[in-house]
């Protein structure tokens, strides 16, 4: 009863070298994406703190209207300021909002002194945690005239209409 083996048969499935192969080029298609996705998010927070800046402008000049200045009223009792019950971190958490201080360093626009003074004003959207690496554009701005100002390395004019 000399039983010989049954033949072999080639080996079905995966050989190192091909998964090799496969885990290189996702790691390839992975390193080329990654960095494309992260621009996209830059713009796509940047966009929302523009918006943001838009919608305290108008709440801005909506203040204006009722009380003919930007600032607090100087009667007595002062009328304070309103700012928009508006939710920002629905839109972005990436930016912190407020006036911009004295001496703030924007090519285009002269921060008032202060700011808000009553018929000037700048509101500005800092960059922060992962935000901060967007430096072709930095600090975005805008004063009471719709002046749009940056104060990164790149120009206004590209990074508020991107």
């Amino acid at each position: 009863m000399n039983r010989t083996p049954p033949p072999r048969r080639p080996g079905h499935g995966f050989t190192l070298i091909k998964l090799l192969i496969v885990v290189a080029v996702i790691a390839i298609l992975a390193a080329i994406a990654t960095p494309s996705y992260r621009a996209y998010v830059l713009r796509a927070n940047r966009g929302a703190a523009k918006a943001c800046l838009s919608q305290l402008a108008s709440a801005m000049e909506r203040h204006y209207a009722s009380h003919l200045r930007y600032d607090q009223d100087s009667s007595t009792p002062p009328v304070p300021m309103a700012w928009p019950n508006l939710d920002y971190s629905v839109r972005t958490t990436s930016y912190q909002f407020g006036f911009a201080p004295k001496g703030g360093s924007f090519a285009d626009l002269a921060v008032p002194s202060p700011n808000p003074g009553p018929a000037a004003y700048v509101l500005q959207a800092v960059p922060k945690d992962a935000q901060a690496r967007d430096t072709p554009c930095g600090t975005l701005a805008l004063d009471h005239a719709g002046i749009q100002a940056i104060n990164g390395a790149g120009t206004a004019q590209t990074c508020w209409q991107r």
